[in-house]
Parts: structure tokens; C-alpha cells; sequence
């Protein structure tokens, strides 16, 4: 057994300090994790846990002991130390089997028995075709991965974070979004980098709109520990501007560290077979995120939380703007939006009639009528944004009425007609081409500029059935 147990002041002390960072979900940078406009944040540390602490309530309703923290610095890591954790360990512990977030399932998966922080056991078990080391929900289980019905295997689901703002849903990010934000979204090779920080090496990632502090300056895809390096003082000038560390922590194997400030390994949320699950694995010329370890290695855990573009600050969809001389007697007249979910209306200029429709995805299907036009905002199954006009009489006055799309380039609008009548009166403006010749069927306009704007006509009083659909990727503000 170890020594008792005796807590220095500032091991207490760091459990009730909340990070200072102004934004109650984590660190202030914003990074994308899918195509459709997917956002997170970064948690302001790798994941620690104390067993001998305080206990930590579930969402199951139970409790248990112990107490769970974001490390007070991101360049904090425990390394060597976590090389004899048990449940009498006195130090924090940051070096995790995966899946083990105390989640006790036995009952329903007999064969994931090593699910408490402290579980640091090779041996494997009798359970060779679903779960060989006893870590994470067993691949007999409905979903594998550390989500859906096995939610609870992850870290931050199932338990409350000490040092987190109150209300904050933690997780971890798939295999599939951490390949997504590492390679795939905008820029995604000049968003990160190795580098070195206080004299520890790992790895920096950028926010999406990344601007970079005065007077520092950082170099991508650097493929070595110096060519970054940043005094605590610099770091915190990055770290305020969005920028995220990842320690080059190594990984234990059982009672052995190894590879401490040489590589690094962060678990993702997504089982490989009966025996690993993938991590990031990074070193100081490359980066990894299809690397696969076993499920009974330890690695450190970074959490995220999933942006509200409804209510973050930074984060709000930039909308449809839609104007015309009639469209506030059409909001008026019909007494607001009160059945609409997920869309805010905003009066950005009351003078000339102008309205930021703002919307998040999620699956839902939203829709309103404004004098006999009806807007639908979907979530499709490209999961982009659909956005649709139908109407016999399109303007009752007989006035021109402009549709603004914002837009990035590149991206792509469908347009259609409901019959086979031509449709002359219909312009477009900010695509490739200085016309749209709509017929019968659909044309897609390819964005060169910040916006399109469809400018539909319908001076002879012509009762003609048009329908405009934009197919949209999610731009924001």
C-alpha cells in the first residue's frame, strides 16, 4: 500500500480555481470538426484526476470518490509520474486507459472490468472477440465508440469537471473530427505545428481565424521542437488569441513511461477492433490521426465542448439577409416567428427593411410564411443548409425583390423552377457568369464573391410558380 495521503495547499487550492479565460466553455478559439459548420473548444488543459479527493457526481445519478480537473496550465503533464497509479495514488493522474471515466457497465458488458481512472492492468481477458484488454465498451455493445449508448465511458459525459464552468458538456472528439480539424477544414496544414513551450515539447493548433499576436510569430507544419518556441509569457499572448498545446506526454504501458517530451498520444472517441481505439500520435517531424494503440495503454485525454452558434459570442451564423420594401409589413403582419426553432431574427436596418435570419443545425426543420412566400431552412442530408422560396405571385406590387445569400467562394447554390415555363425574370449576381438562363431543371451557381443576389420580377403580374433553392456551406460572422 502507499504512504497515507497528505495534500499540499496548492493541490486544493487548484481544484476550486477556475480558469480565468472570459469564456465559461473553455479556451476563446474556435475550431472546425466538420464540413457543415461543426464548431468546438478546447478545454484549458489536459484531463486530471485525483482519487483521493472529493467525489464527483454523475449524470446517472450516482456518485463516486475522487476529483476530476482541468490541468491549470495546457503545458502541465505528469509523464513520469503516473507510472504506479492505484486507487490510493496521491498525485494527479493524467495518463489514462481508454474508456475509463469510472463508468462501472458490467451489468450490461461483462467484459469492460477496467473502467476506473487508476486502471493500469495489461492482462488480458477471456472476452477475445469483443473486448481482449477489459478497456471501453466491448464491440457486442450497440455502439463501440465513446458515444450514443456508451456515452458514459467518456471522460467528460460522465463526470463533472471541478474546474469547469457550471453547465459545460465535455466530450471527446471522434477519430473522424480530430482527421477533419488536423487536415481537412480550411487552411487546416497552416493551422498547426510542433512545438516548445517552458522547455516542453508538443504540438500547436490554431483556431480557424487565427491572427497572431503582435510581435510573435509562428511557422506551420515546422517538422522539429525549435523553430516554435515560446516563454511562458509568449505562450500566454497565443493561448489568448485561441492557440491550443498539446504536451508530448509519451504513453505508459502498465507500470513503464516512456517517450515523456519525445511523442505525444491523445485518445480519440473511437474504437478500432476488440483490442485498441485510435489516438493522435505526433513526434517532431510528423503527425498521425489514423495511429491505433491498445485500449490499455495509457495517454492523456483533451476534451472539448461543442460551440452554441446560437448564443456564443463568436460564433453566430452569419444568416440570410433578405430585403424589400414590403418584407416588415410581412414579418409584422404575421405576428412575429413564434413557431420557428433554432432561427433568430434580428432588425439590423429597420429603415430600409433588412433582416439577419440566423439559424444552427441539428437536424431540424424550420419554417415560415411571410406574405405568401415560404422560407424552409433545413438541415439536409449533406448536412448543409437549404434554404427555398415557393410562391404563385411573387411580388403582389410588381417590384423587383433582391434575396442576398452570403457566401464564401466556392460555394454552391442550387437553383429550380417549379414548371416548365421559362423564368426571364430571375438575375443573379456574384456567381461565375453574368446571367442565369433558368428553364425547366436546375442550375447550380458556383460563389465567386461574398454574396449572390437573386433578384426576382414580376412586373407584368404574371402568376408564375418559381422555386429557389440555395444549397449552402455555413459561413459565419
Amino acid at each position: 500500500m502507499k504512504k497515507a495521503l497528505t495534500l499540499p495547499l496548492a493541490i486544493v487550492a487548484g481544484v476550486i480555481a477556475v480558469y480565468a479565460t472570459g469564456y465559461p466553455s473553455g479556451l476563446p478559439g474556435l475550431f472546425s470538426i466538420n464540413a457543415h459548420g461543426g464548431q468546438v473548444r478546447f478545454a484549458q488543459g489536459n484531463l486530471q484526476y485525483l482519487a483521493a479527493l472529493g467525489e464527483t457526481v454523475h449524470p446517472d445519478g450516482t456518485s463516486s470518490g475522487g476529483t476530476w480537473r482541468f490541468a491549470l496550465n495546457q503545458y502541465d503533464c505528469a509523464a513520469m509520474k503516473n507510472k504506479d497509479i492505484a486507487s490510493d495514488y496521491s498525485d494527479w493522474i493524467d495518463m489514462f486507459g481508454w474508456g475509463t471515466s469510472g463508468f462501472n457497465n458490467t451489468a450490461n458488458d461483462p467484459c469492460a472490468i477496467y473502467y476506473q481512472p487508476y486502471s493500469s492492468s495489461n492482462d488480458s481477458t477471456d472476452c477475445e472477440e469483443t473486448n481482449v484488454t477489459g478497456y471501453g465498451p466491448s464491440t457486442d455493445q450497440s455502439y463501440r465508440g465513446l458515444a450514443g449508448p456508451s456515452a458514459y465511458y467518456d471522460w467528460g459525459v460522465y463526470n463533472t469537471i471541478s474546474n469547469s464552468e457550471a453547465g459545460v458538456a465535455w466530450r471527446s472528439l471522434t477519430y473522424g473530427e480530430w482527421f477533419y480539424l488536423l487536415f481537412s477544414r480550411p487552411n487546416a496544414a497552416d493551422l498547426r505545428s510542433q512545438a516548445t513551450i517552458h522547455k516542453l515539447h508538443g504540438y500547436v493548433l490554431l483556431p480557424d481565424n487565427w491572427e497572431s499576436p503582435e510581435g510573435l510569430t509562428f511557422t506551420a507544419h515546422a517538422n522539429d521542437w525549435k523553430t516554435n518556441t515560446y516563454s511562458v509569457a509568449q505562450w500566454k499572448k497565443m493561448e489568448e488569441a485561441g492557440a491550443v498545446f498539446l504536451p508530448a506526454a509519451g504513453e505508459r504501458r502498465g507500470a513503464q513511461i516512456g517517450w515523456g517530451n519525445v511523442k505525444g498520444f491523445y485518445w480519440t472517441a473511437s474504437a478500432s477492433n476488440q483490442k485498441s481505439a485510435y489516438v493522435i500520435h505526433f513526434n517532431d517531424t510528423t503527425l498521425h490521426t489514423a495511429g491505433r494503440c491498445s485500449r490499455a495503454y495509457g495517454h492523456p485525454v483533451r476534451l472539448v465542448c461543442d460551440v452554441n452558434r446560437q448564443t456564443d459570442p463568436q460564433a453566430k451564423f452569419a444568416g440570410f439577409d433578405i430585403r424589400g420594401t414590403r418584407m416588415g409589413e410581412w414579418i409584422y403582419n404575421n405576428g412575429g416567428f413564434q413557431d420557428l426553432q433554432n432561427l433568430t431574427v434580428e432588425d439590423s436596418d429597420p429603415t430600409r427593411h433588412k433582416y439577419n435570419l440566423r439559424i444552427t443545425t441539428g437536424g431540424q426543420e424550420c419554417s415560415f410564411t411571410l406574405g405568401g412566400v415560404q422560407f424552409v431552412f433545413k438541415n439536409s442530408e449533406s448536412n448543409k443548409i437549404a434554404f427555398r422560396t415557393t410562391n404563385s405571385d411573387i411580388r403582389p406590387d410588381g417590384k423587383d425583390r433582391k434575396i442576398i445569400i452570403p457566401t464564401a467562394p466556392g460555394d454552391e447554390i442550387l437553383v429550380s423552377i417549379a414548371d416548365s415555363t421559362d423564368y426571364p425574370g430571375l438575375q443573379a449576381e456574384g456567381v461565375t457568369g453574368s446571367s442565369v438562363d433558368l428553364k425547366a431543371g436546375d442550375n447550380i451557381l458556383r460563389a465567386t464573391g461574398e454574396a449572390i443576389v437573386l433578384t426576382t420580377s414580376n412586373a407584368e403580374g404574371q402568376a408564375l410558380k418559381v422555386k429557389i433553392n440555395a444549397i449552402l456551406c455555413l459561413s459565419h460572422q
